[in-house]
């Protein structure tokens, strides 16, 4: 095995964008969810996509189930109150809290919250995943199996230790979320 470091890492992420069925567009949702958020132009389809995303995006039927439940529950959730909460959370200071008001949402579970935070912040947050974990977990990084019930205490350590070893990486966190969920695939 190799280590993780910033040429893994940076060949990873760049298999992932030639391989994996929604790079493209996670690019352009990166490229344009930020200033939405910020600017408070989301709209109702870009966040149910995002919850769709999270469990899609492994191309598994494995997934499928609960894809269909999280959608479902999604679905149950008023816009404004959906909008509300994202501009409240994306604005708190931990991952903790921006985590902890998320999953105030039906539907939307600590790794559903990573995704949102992610695509709305790339340079802060990171999406927090059973492929990610493990990848992290192979590179004795993270200690512990992906657990059944995730918390926002769990988002807030578990990307505390990606944006360090991003730094110590020289890497971005696109760079190195797009690495751990390429090594996981591979």
């Amino acid at each position: 095995m190799t280590d993780l470091d910033e040429q893994t890492i940076r060949r990873l992420a760049h298999e992932y964008e030639r391989t994996a069925a929604f790079a493209t567009v996670e690019t352009a949702a990166l490229e344009t969810f930020p200033t939405a958020a910020r600017v408070g132009d989301l709209r109702w389809r870009d966040i149910e996509w995002l919850v769709r995303w999270y469990y899609r995006r492994h191309l598994s039927s494995r997934y499928n189930r609960e894809a269909s439940r999280a959608e479902s529950a999604f679905g149950e959730n008023q816009w404004p109150t959906v909008k509300e909460t994202i501009e409240r959370a994306i604005e708190l200071e931990t991952a903790k809290d921006r985590v902890d008001a998320l999953v105030q949402l039906t539907g939307i579970g600590a790794g559903i919250a990573s995704g949102i935070l992610y695509f709305t912040s790339p340079t802060r947050d990171i999406v927090m995943g059973e492929p990610e974990w493990s990848t992290l977990r192979t590179f004795r990084i993270i200690d512990t199996v992906w657990p059944d019930t995730r918390s926002a205490q769990m988002y807030h350590d578990y990307r505390d230790r990606c944006v360090e070893l991003a730094e110590t990486s020289s890497v971005d966190l696109t760079e190195l979320q797009r690495a751990l969920f390429q090594y996981a695939m591979d």
